[in-house]
């Protein structure tokens, strides 16, 4: 048995951590200057808990911003 291990891309990363900010507070976050000291994987927890549809969801929603479908 294997365990997928997630990641974000440069990209993903980038826009987690304005995601976060603008969720202020957020875990015990109150300065958008705190979440540039989080990890990747307590952000990737933090997208697994908080955002709506989770990890997958999360990086849809990115690869729409970063690639937006014209329909």
């Amino acid at each position: 048995m294997t365990i997928q291990v997630e990641q974000l891309t440069t990209n993903e990363f980038l826009w987690a951590k304005e995601w976060i900010k603008e969720c202020l507070p957020w875990r015990d976050l109150s300065f958008p200057e705190e979440v540039e000291e989080l990890t990747e994987k307590e952000i990737i927890s933090g997208i697994k808990i908080h955002y709506s549809g989770g990890i997958k969801q999360f990086k849809l929603s990115v690869e729409d911003h970063i690639f937006p479908s014209n329909s």
